[in-house]
């Protein structure tokens, strides 16, 4: 099922290549990033995930983040050591691509300086804190199968709830 949580572990547990690409370069991360996967997301930095990795087409988890404004992903893939200073595909800086959408946080994450020249990216994965499955797998579970949308229930709303509330203290 897409977006589980428990699957995926099981499978790097078992041994699966974090970073195995499909016939378009596309990683375990840039799939997770590209549909919002959070947990999924941060449990692959934990485990390693190349936070860089390049599609055949030339994109990267970061690019996915950027454009869909996803400033939690963007936050979690520069902290594991995404490079912000990487080329959107067909030309331009990821900072352009935020400027173009007007994406103001994710802005304000690539053009951050108090951090030296190297930004967020700097820190490496080490600041990445470590997914903790007690608290969170189920919640990440329920909110990755979820409700349907239009008639969330009670469960999905509370789990929706606790998983982004950890997503933004990271």
């Amino acid at each position: 099922r897409e977006g589980d949580f428990e699957e995926v572990e099981r499978l790097l547990d078992a041994g699966a290549n974090k970073d195995a690409a499909d016939n378009h370069g596309f990683t375990p991360l840039h799939t997770a990033t590209g549909f919002n996967y959070a947990g999924i997301v941060q449990m692959l930095i934990a485990k390693g995930a190349n936070s860089n990795a390049v599609s055949s087409d030339g994109f990267t988890p970061l690019f996915f983040a950027i454009n869909n404004n996803h400033a939690n992903l963007v936050r979690m893939l520069l902290a594991a050591g995404a490079k912000k200073t990487a080329n959107a595909p067909g030309g331009g800086s990821l900072l352009q691509l935020a400027e173009e959408k007007r994406y103001s946080e994710i802005i304000e994450l690539l053009s951050d300086k108090r951090e030296g020249s190297g930004g967020a990216a700097s820190r490496g994965a080490a600041s990445v804190p470590a997914y903790d499955e007690a608290a969170l797998g189920k919640d990440i579970e329920i909110f990755a199968g979820g409700a349907s949308a239009s008639n969330p229930g009670e469960e999905y709303l509370d789990a929706r709830a606790k998983v982004l509330a950890k997503i933004r203290s990271v």
